[in-house]
C-alpha cells in the first residue's frame, strides 16, 4: 500500500516532466542527453524510485538471505541430489501432489533437484491461489535445506515473482526483488528481465521506469539482455523515446550492451522509420567493435530499401559482404530482389539454401497465394536431405487450415511427429482449428488444457486464429459469442496478454450478437449498468454494453498493441448507431480524433447518417470540416447532400459554397441532381 500511495503522489509530477521531453537523441555520443532529459531521469526519476522503493518492508519471512554465504558457488547438496525425479505428478490433482510432498519430505534424501524444479513448474502453470501459496512454501523448503543451491533457490525465487505479475500483485513483486538485491543473492539476469516485462502488466509503465530507477539507484549494471528487453518493453509501451534514453544511458554507465540491445534499438528505430538514427547506432556499434549479426543487417538493408535509400543500402550492403557472415537468402530479399536473382546471387557466394532459407521461400509463396509452391519447396527441402523444423511445418499448416484443406494439415502434424520434430504452440493450432471446423468446441478447450500442461502456453496468436475461424464460420451468434468469450477468457488464465485483434474478434462477436435483439420503437436497446460486482449474463440486450466495457480495458491497458485501432472504433461506432445511441457513438468518434486513430469512410457516413436524424446539426457541419482534406475522400453523395442540406436548414451560405466546390471536385458526384 505504501508503494502505491507513494507512487500515486508522484505520478503527475512525472508524467509532465516526460511530456516535456520530445527530444530526439544523437547518437554519436551517449553522454549527449539533453539536460532537461538529465534532470528528468536521472534526477527526479531516480528520487522518484528512491521514495517508493525505500517504502516497502523488507521484513519477508520466507526470504533467509546470508551474506556471508559464497554468491558464486552453487555445490552439490548432499540433502537435494541430482537425480532422476521420483515424483510423477501427470494427471493428478494439486491435493494429491502436496499430500505426496508432505511424506516424501518427511524421508531423508528423498527428493530430487528435478522433483523440485518440477514441483515448481507445475504450481507456477496452476492459476489457483492454493498452488501459488504451495510454490512460496517449495522456494522457503528448499531455501532452508539446501541455502548453497543457488541456482535452484534463485530459479525458485524467478518463478514466484513471475506468479505474483499474473496476480497482478505487483508490490509483492517490487519488495521480494528489493529484499533480494539488499540481501546479495538468490537474484540473476532473468530476475531482472522478469520485473521489466512484468511492468507492462500492471497498470501504467510508470512502473517500469520506478523499477530502473531503483536499479540505477543501486548501482546495478545491465546486461545486454536486460538492455534488450528494456528497450523492446519501451516499445510495447509505446514509448520509443525512454528506449532511447535509457539504451544510451546503459552505453555511458558502462553496462553490458552487446549485440541483442544494439539490435533491438535498431529494429524499434526502423518500425519508427526513424532512418537516421538507426544507422547512426549502427555506425556506433561498429565503432564499439560490437559485431553485428544477419539479422542486424537484414533489418537495416529492409529498412533503407522502404525509404527507397539506394545508396546507403548499397554501403550497408558491401559492409555485409565484407563482415565473414554467412549469407542467407532473406539479405537479398530485404534489397527488394525477386526469388530468382536472390538464389541465383546466393549460389554465387558459395552459399547453401538451408532450413531457415527454405522457410523464407514458403512464406513468401504463401504471401503470394500459391499454396502448391510453398509445399513443393518443402518437399525439395527433403529431397536435399535438409530436415524441416516446427517453424517449416507450422507455417505450412497454417496455411492448408486456412485454405480449408484441415485433412492435410493434421497428414502434415502427424508427418511432422513422425519425424521427430517437436511441436510448437502453431503446430498445435492445427489440431484446434481442425476441432472448431468440426464443430467439436469443448475438445478445442479441452486441448488447449493440455497444451498449457505441456508447457506450450496458448499465446493472443493462437486464440486470435482459433477466434477467426469461428467468425468466419458465423454459424450461431449466441454460441459464437459465448466460445469468442471462453477463448478470451483462457488468455487471461494462462496470463497472456490479448492484442487489439483478439479484442476486436469478441468485440465482433458482440456486434452480432447484439443484432439479434428486433429494434422496434419500444424495444430499444438500453444502456444495462453492471451493478455492483454482478457480471453481465451474455445476452443481446446487454452486448453493447460488454463492448463498452472491453473498450475500456483496452484504453486502460498499458500495451501498446492492445489499444483501440481503426477496427475497434468501427465496430463500436456502428453498434451504437444500429442501437440509435447516436450521441455515444459521437463520444466515440471524439475519442478517436483524441487517439488519432482513423475512422473508415463508410463509418463516417454512417455516422453522419445518425447526426441528421437525431438533428444534432452543428456535428454534421464540424465532421465535415474534421475530412474535408482526407487523403482518400469520402465519395458517397449521402455524405454531402447531407451537409448541403443542414447548410440550408441553417441559412450556412458560405459552407453551402464550399460543399458544393469540394463535392464537383470528385469525379462520378452530381449533387444538383440528387
Amino acid at each position: 500500500m505504501a508503494f502505491r500511495q507513494a507512487w500515486r503522489s508522484n505520478v503527475r509530477h512525472v508524467t509532465n516532466l516526460c511530456r516535456t521531453c520530445e527530444i530526439r537523441m544523437n547518437y554519436q555520443s551517449a553522454t549527449r542527453i539533453p539536460h532537461i532529459f538529465r534532470r528528468a531521469l536521472n534526477g527526479d526519476i531516480t528520487k522518484y524510485g528512491r521514495q517508493t522503493f525505500s517504502t516497502i518492508s523488507t521484513d519477508t519471512p520466507s526470504i533467509n538471505v546470508d551474506v556471508t554465504e559464497s554468491f558464486a558457488g552453487s555445490p552439490q547438496s548432499p540433502i537435494i541430489p541430482d537425480q532422476e525425479p521420483i515424483m510423477q505428478l501427470e494427471n493428478k490433482r494439486l491435493d494429491e501432489i502436496y499430500k505426496e510432498y508432505q511424506e516424501l519430505s518427511k524421508e531423508s534424501n528423498s527428493l530430487t533437484e528435478q522433483d523440485f524444479i518440477n514441483l515448481m513448474n507445475y504450481c507456477k502453470r496452476n492459476s489457483s491461489a492454493r498452488a501459488h501459496k504451495f510454490l512460496e512454501s517449495l522456494v522457503d523448503d528448499i531455501q532452508k535445506i539446501a541455502p548453497e543451491k543457488t541456482s535452484l533457490v534463485t530459479r525458485g525465487y524467478n518463478m514466484l515473482l513471475q506468479t505474483y505479475i499474473h496476480d497482478n500483485r505487483w508490490d509483492d513483486a517490487v519488495t521480494l526483488v528489493s529484499t533480494l538485491m539488499k540481501g546479495g543473492r538468490y537474484y540473476n539476469e532473468v530476475t531482472i528481465n522478469t520485473m521489466i516485462s512484468g511492468s507492462l502488466k500492471t497498470s501504467t509503465i510508470k512502473n517500469l521506469h520506478q523499477f530502473i530507477a531503483y536499479l540505477e539507484e543501486h548501482q546495478h549494471k545491465l546486461t545486454d539482455s536486460n538492455v534488450d528487453r528494456l528497450i523492446k518493453a519501451c516499445h510495447l509501451g509505446g514509448d520509443v523515446e525512454s528506449a532511447i534514453i535509457y539504451f544510451n544511458r546503459a552505453k555511458a554507465d558502462q553496462s553490458e550492451v552487446g549485440s541483442h540491445a544494439y539490435q533491438s534499438m535498431i529494429y524499434v528505430l526502423k518500425l519508427d522509420n526513424r532512418v537516421d538514427e538507426a544507422l547512426s547506432v549502427f555506425s556506433d556499434m561498429e565503432k564499439s567493435g560490437i559485431p553485428a549479426t544477419v539479422g542486424t543487417y537484414h533489418i537495416l538493408l529492409d529498412l533503407l530499401n522502404c525509404n527507397q535509400r539506394s545508396k546507403e543500402m548499397e554501403d550497408i550492403y558491401k559492409r555485409f559482404q565484407n563482415s565473414g557472415l554467412t549469407p542467407n537468402i532473406s539479405i537479398y530479399l530485404a534489397m527488394g530482389w525477386d526469388l530468382p536473382r536472390a538464389m541465383d546471387e546466393l549460389t554465387k557466394q558459395g552459399g547453401q539454401l538451408q532450413v531457415r532459407d527454405y522457410n523464407t521461400l514458403i512464406v513468401r509463396s504463401i504471401q503470394d497465394n500459391n499454396i502448391e509452391q510453398a509445399i513443393s519447396y518443402f518437399q525439395i527441402m527433403q529431397k536435399e536431405g535438409i530436415q524441416a523444423n516446427h517453424v517449416s511445418y507450422s507455417i505450412i499448416m497454417d496455411a492448408l487450415l486456412k485454405n480449408r484443406t484441415g485433412s492435410q494439415a493434421l497428414d502434415m502434424y502427424e508427418h511432422m511427429i513422425k519425424s521427430g520434430v517437436q511441436p510448437d504452440t502453431h503446430a498445435f493450432n492445427t489440431l484446434l482449428a481442425h476441432h472448431i471446423q468440426n464443430d467439436d468446441r469443448v475438445e478445442c478447450l479441452k486441448a488447449l488444457d493440455k497444451m498449457h500442461e505441456k508447457g506450450f502456453t496458448p499465446d493472443a496468436r493462437t486464440i486470435n486464429f482459433l477466434m477467426s475461424i469461428v467468425l468466419s464460420d458465423g454459424k450461431d451468434a449466441q454460441k459464437d459469442c459465448e466460445f469468442l468469450m471462453k477463448l478470451f477468457a483462457k488468455l487471461k488464465e494462462v496470463h497472456s496478454p490479448p492484442t487489439a485483434k483478439t479484442y476486436n474478434h469478441v468485440l465482433n462477436g458482440l456486434a452480432r450478437l447484439a443484432l439479434e435483439r428486433p429494434l422496434t420503437p419500444s424495444n430499444k436497446f438500453k444502456i444495462t449498468k453492471n451493478k455492483g460486482s454482478v457480471p453481465l449474463e451474455l445476452l443481446p440486450e446487454n452486448a453493447i454494453e460488454l463492448m463498452r466495457e472491453l473498450y475500456k480495458q483496452m484504453c486502460r491497458s498499458p500495451l501498446k498493441f492492445a489499444k483501440p485501432n481503426s477496427t475497434t472504433y468501427d465496430l463500436l461506432i456502428c453498434s451504437l448507431i444500429d442501437a440509435t445511441q447516436y450521441r455515444a457513438a459521437m463520444r466515440l468518434y471524439e475519442d478517436s480524433k483524441r487517439s488519432n486513430v482513423s475512422v473508415g469512410n463508410d463509418v463516417l457516413v454512417r455516422i453522419q447518417q445518425g447526426l441528421v436524424e437525431s438533428g444534432m446539426d452543428m456535428q454534421v457541419i464540424q465532421m465535415f470540416y474534421d475530412h474535408r482534406h482526407k487523403k482518400s475522400p469520402i465519395k458517397d453523395p449521402r455524405y454531402y447532400n447531407s451537409v448541403l442540406d443542414t447548410c440550408r436548414r441553417l441559412g450556412l451560405s458560405d459552407t453551402y459554397q464550399e460543399v458544393l466546390k469540394e463535392s464537383e471536385q470528385l469525379t462520378g458526384i452530381s449533387l444538383e441532381d440528387n
